[in-house]
């Protein structure tokens, strides 16, 4: 029933058109969803490929900004353009990537010289930048733990592709990766926060945790992940000053994507003309969204952030919206730009801009995605890809989800020109009359 209602929610959410090559994906998506809720994980690791294919046909009806080069696609595997099995091998960090390519049907193992089977966690749909191909490309990361199995003696030597149980001739070095440190004090996530799903996959391992993507509305989030206390860490005067602030330096082209991002509340400012922003950070949505008329507030968990947002002039404080009880208003507007993927619950965020948006009110989200080219083609050695900070990479699916749960109905879903970002606009629903979908 979920995975029916799921599919339905994401059909209307994109506003689908009804060419036969449509209607023939949605019709295959449903149909391969409803079977993976029957079947056992090694059987759907052979259906994952088809889902993602007729996923790719649906989410191209998802309207995009104009194309351009994306700066993150790399591949790492073998030559993209044969068609037989193979295994490479590339340290990256502090993993050892193993991408390869074998049969869409086929089950994909990694045997280690010290006999241990490992099934490949990550399928590709186009690796090659040209942006076709068979969703044949698989990928497997390893970290020191996982290579040593705890044991800090033993490391293997070499991995051998093994396709639907059999050796094959393809073997590879395994070289050696650093050791992290530790991280003490994890939390593990029972069920989806989009859909509340509770079958999740394993997806890839980076800095000793790993990330997971849900089965029903293809979330993909750290779990386990570090505790609340290990995450606060990272938003710090250092990283705000040396990091954070020269990425964002005023130019044409980062002031026409925050117009692009206010251009979508535009309408909404004649229902009330206050705008909230979760996760202010410089200030610069802030402060663009006062000059084109609104009265704005927001909060951010770096102090930093707030101090130098209030030197702006901003009404800014220091809140962390995972323990927020409001939003502390009522607004036409609440906008995440890049930051909901930090939030540890991101079903209290829009539980509270539910609640906080005056009837008509609409809500925009723009952050990172598990369907753009980044994550398709660079696996977990995506620059998106950082489990400890960036908590979740976010599929159309899911943030439909988060916001329908909560009584908003979704406007639009868009992506960026490499789909390496999404964004959706949702209302607060005026045409009903049930106090509890508000």
């Amino acid at each position: 029933m979920r995975i029916a209602a799921s599919v339905e929610r994401s059909r209307g959410a994109v506003q689908l058109g009804r060419s036969p090559a449509s209607v023939g994906a949605v019709s295959r998506l449903d149909s391969l969803r409803s079977l993976q809720q029957h079947l056992p994980p090694a059987v759907v690791d052979r259906l994952r490929p088809a889902v993602q294919s007729a996923r790719r046909v649906v989410g191209a009806r998802v309207p995009t900004t104009p194309p351009g080069p994306s700066p993150y696609v790399q591949w790492h595997g073998p030559d993209a353009t044969s068609s037989t099995p193979a295994l490479a091998c590339t340290p990256i960090a502090d993993i050892v990537l193993l991408q390869g390519r074998a049969p869409a049907s086929s089950v994909v193992e990694i045997e280690l010289s010290d006999g241990r089977r490992l099934a490949a966690s990550h399928r590709f749909l186009h690796p090659d930048a040209a942006g076709h191909g068979p969703a044949d490309f698989f990928e497997l990361t390893l970290d020191h733990h996982v290579l040593t199995s705890g044991d800090p003696t033993s490391y293997p030597q070499h991995a051998t592709l093994i396709v639907d149980g059999t050796a094959t001739p393809h073997s590879v070095e395994i070289p050696g990766v650093p050791s992290p440190a530790a991280i003490v004090g994890v939390e593990h996530l029972n069920e989806c926060p989009a859909c509340s799903h509770d079958i999740m996959m394993p997806t890839g391992r980076r800095q000793f945790l790993e990330m997971k993507t849900c089965q029903q509305c293809a979330l993909v989030m750290t779990s386990p992940r570090p505790a609340e206390d290990h995450t606060l860490v990272r938003y710090s005067e250092r990283y705000f000053e040396e990091e954070y602030l020269p990425s964002q330096q005023l130019s044409a082209s980062l002031t026409a994507h925050i117009d692009s991002i206010l251009d979508r509340v535009e309408a909404a400012k004649a229902i009330s003309p206050m705008l909230f922003e979760l996760g202010v950070g410089g200030g610069n949505l802030s402060a663009r969204a006062t000059e084109r008329g609104w009265t704005v507030r927001g909060t951010d968990v770096n102090p930093a952030s707030v101090q130098h947002a209030t030197a702006r002039g901003l009404d800014v404080w220091l809140e962390n919206v995972d323990h927020a009880d409001s939003l502390g208003g009522a607004y036409g507007a609440i906008v995440s730009e890049m930051s909901i993927e930090h939030v540890r619950h991101p079903e209290h965020f829009c539980a509270l801009a539910a609640d906080a948006l005056v009837p008509g009110g609409q809500l925009v989200v723009y952050t990172v995605s598990a369907e753009g080219q980044s994550f398709e083609h660079s696996g977990m050695a995506s620059p998106l890809v950082g489990p400890a900070e960036h908590l979740f990479l976010y599929s159309a699916g899911s943030l439909v989800a988060l916001c329908e749960r909560n009584g908003l109905r979704v406007d639009l879903v868009w992506r960026n020109h490499s789909a390496d970002e999404i964004g959706i606009v949702a209302s607060k629903r005026t045409d009903v009359a049930n106090p509890a979908i508000r």
